[in-house]
């Protein structure tokens, strides 16, 4: 059976989270990678003892340009990161006046600050052209007036987004935002309208979690009454389902299906499958 599913991707970038290195080398994934070669304490570093008493040598501003020149030193960093911290650094700080990653997370966090967030990323190119692409269309839907969802950053967001009885505000949005292409808008339109008719969403919160539920051999039932009152299999459709209980060609189920029938020697009974069962 072809399990259907709203795609996880209703507020991809909701929050823009920037990661900016400002001579906090302790987060620099460049950092954790050759952590080995870092002894403690570190003299240079105020003689922290690990991590976390380095972390927070390096979260206050007096220190930046210290842990910085440790970073560049020891090849913490790569040269794009040396650059944004020392042009963050220059300009006495980030976004808010942020100057560490802790102070820079927590201020673009906050949606109130979005703008100013992301006109920072965009000028000092902190995120891939999608995500900024997707950012500003987050801007421009909630300066249309359009309401988000209530949250307040990322993690919420996801949070918040994931719980089935949440799918009306969040599909809205996202519906209005633009983030959908019009096959995933089409959807989208039926699942919101199965919901205002009272259809009960499946039990699971994105696209990996409803395949795994509607593998399921006691859940077959649900999902196709679900996907049948949606508008997302016609009754012809949910009556062959039912009738093979899900399985497909050569006894497969979900996406077996696919590999299977991808195989030279299954096609011709994926083509026999697919006459005798009308699908062709």
């Amino acid at each position: 059976m072809k399990t259907i599913y709203f795609k996880n991707r209703i507020l991809p970038v909701f929050i823009i989270t920037l990661s900016f290195f400002v001579a906090t080398f302790i987060y620099s994934t460049r950092a954790v990678a050759q952590e080995s070669q870092i002894s403690f304490p570190v003299a240079e570093l105020g003689n922290c003892e690990n991590k976390e008493a380095c972390k927070k040598y390096c979260d206050k501003p007096g220190n930046s340009n210290i842990c910085l020149d440790f970073a560049r030193k020891n090849k913490l960093m790569n040269d794009d990161e040396i650059k944004v911290a020392e042009s963050i650094l220059s300009k006495g700080g980030g976004p808010g006046g942020c100057t560490s990653k802790s102070e820079c997370e927590a201020y673009c966090d906050n949606i109130s600050n979005m703008d100013q967030c992301i006109s920072f990323a965009e000028k000092h190119n902190l995120i891939p052209p999608q995500e900024l692409e997707e950012a500003k269309k987050i801007q421009a839907a909630m300066r249309r007036g359009i309401k988000p969802p209530p949250c307040k950053n990322k993690k919420d967001c996801d949070s918040f987004c994931s719980e089935p009885n949440n799918m009306e505000i969040c599909m809205n949005f996202a519906i209005e935002a633009g983030f959908m292409s019009e096959v995933e808008k089409k959807d989208a339109e039926k699942m919101l309208q199965a919901l205002k008719r009272g259809i009960k969403p499946l039990p699971c919160k994105n696209k990996e979690a409803c395949e795994e539920y509607c593998s399921q051999e006691g859940n077959m039932e649900q999902c196709v009454s679900f996907a049948e009152a949606a508008g997302f299999m016609s009754p012809e459709q949910a009556a062959r389902t039912r009738k093979t209980g899900g399985r497909g060609p050569g006894g497969c189920k979900g996406k077996e299906c696919e590999t299977f029938c991808n195989d030279e020697k299954n096609q011709e009974i994926c083509f026999q499958y697919s006459v005798d069962n009308g699908l062709i």
